[in-house]
């Protein structure tokens, strides 16, 4: 059986979201490389039964390559159809570090732009204020990793930039970026 809408998140994903956890817990359940949290109606079509926690479920990437074992280590209620994010299962971050899908550490990969990431503001500062300060560090590692003058074409290809989730409903996302 396929399953699609699969995300990889860290174990902080259920700090910034909070779906309702069925069997397993939030803190621990993503902690460990190809462990995978299942919605209720993905668990009870896989399994037949809701408590899935424990069973294991073959992943079979393009190609045959990679085939690893998921464990189910927690169920969570399905997502609500106004949700902004939207899944039928997340694995564990980790996997992919043990997988290096590009070939390489996905925390050094800083050219695989494939990732959504979100960030829970705790400071009373403006978006923009925030999107500055953050440029401001990452340009100048990021720019020097790739020997890339400040100020170039190119680099203008790596800044980054913040949409409040309360504002992502207006956005559309096309091949060449973001759009509001």
């Amino acid at each position: 059986m396929q399953v699609k809408d699969i995300i990889y998140a860290d174990s902080t994903f259920f700090d910034v979201f909070s779906f309702k956890f069925i069997y397993g817990d939030a803190t621990s359940s993503l902690t460990e490389p190809n462990s995978i949290i299942l919605t209720e109606g993905i668990s009870e079509r896989i399994f037949g039964r809701k408590n899935s926690v424990g069973e294991s479920i073959e992943f079979i990437g393009a190609n045959d390559k990679p085939r690893l074992n998921y464990k189910v280590t927690a169920i969570i209620k399905n997502i609500p159809d106004n949700s902004s994010v939207k899944f039928n299962g997340v694995v564990s971050f980790n996997t992919l570090k043990s997988i290096k899908p590009a070939g390489a550490d996905v925390d050094i990969d800083y050219g695989n732009w494939t990732y959504d990431t979100y960030i829970l503001a705790t400071s009373s500062g403006s978006v923009a204020e925030e999107t500055k300060k953050i440029n401001s560090i990452w340009l100048e590692n990021i720019l020097k990793i790739n020997d890339i003058q400040p100020g170039s074409e190119s680099a203008n290809e790596y800044i980054i930039g913040f949409v409040p989730l309360k504002r992502f409903h207006f956005i559309r996302i096309t091949k060449s970026g973001l759009f509001i």
